[in-house]
């Protein structure tokens, strides 16, 4: 899985670092230990080499060759570029972990809704609207059982890209 990641990003000129792809039990690092997919190589961690997570995130919903990849293997993408998820995994610091996880299917789901999301927010004629369409998302989120540090990362998210346009 390892080489095949990498090539998709340099194929598309997507400059990244594998930081951990195989890591033995009882490595130290993660919360996961026996039940982590890296231990069979089926999960890597990256992190983009410009430091740019918003944009790494773009192209992994965007590029038709990732999306079909990501689909075609089952794979979902743990957003551990926040502190309250990294906290939550124990991983080693701020990257992306690609793998067959529920965790990262369902980040991954929310991903595809967040610009949508943002769109809304951007054309609400007001702030009971935009409490309303923060509700629905919640409620949207609640349903696809994300955890309360996955929403807090959505919203997180949410708000950065409300803030830069």
């Amino acid at each position: 899985m390892s080489q095949e990641v990498q090539d998709i990003f340099e194929r598309n000129g997507m400059k990244i670092d594998i930081i951990y792809s195989y890591r033995p039990h009882n490595s130290g690092i993660g919360y996961a230990n026996d039940r982590s997919h890296h231990r069979n190589g089926a999960a890597v961690d990256i992190v983009p080499q410009d430091g740019d997570f918003v944009a790494l995130r773009n192209f992994m919903l965007h590029n038709e060759e990732m999306v079909a990849y990501l689909k075609e293997n089952d794979l979902g993408v743990i957003d551990e570029s926040h502190a309250c998820v990294n906290a939550a995994t124990g991983g080693p610091t701020e990257h992306f972990h690609i793998g067959p996880d529920k965790m990262g299917k369902r980040m991954y789901k929310g991903w595809e809704y967040l610009e949508t999301y943002c769109d809304d927010v951007r054309n609400a004629g007001s702030p009971e609207e935009i409490e309303r369409l923060k509700q629905e998302m919640k409620d949207r989120l609640l349903s696809w059982n994300f955890k309360k540090y996955e929403m807090q990362a959505f919203f997180e998210d949410a708000d950065k890209m409300l803030e830069s346009n």
